[in-house]
């Protein structure tokens, strides 16, 4: 999946966030991205998409950022029972 949002110059809102694989056209999407001038990069899950992290890495991107998403999670609809 390509992100382009040239207007909020981070790398988490325009590159490519694979999801799943094969996933082809890194190159090309990275290209496009980067003709807008702003800070990109592939987003992948950690060690789900060995391919992908190759063809990043082939490219040249080389940097690795983990990531901790925050979750919430709603309990009102456990009717008092709060295990998950």
């Amino acid at each position: 999946m390509r992100l382009l949002f040239p207007s909020v110059p981070f790398r988490i809102f325009n590159g490519v966030l694979v999801e799943s694989e094969p996933c082809t056209g890194i190159a090309d999407s990275i290209r496009e991205v980067e003709e807008h001038g702003v800070p990109f990069g592939v987003q992948v899950r950690s060690a789900r998409h060995p391919a992908a992290e190759e063809e990043a890495t082939r490219l040249g991107l080389t940097e690795r950022q983990p990531w901790s998403y925050p979750v919430s999670v709603d309990t009102t609809a456990l009717d008092g029972d709060r295990r998950l």
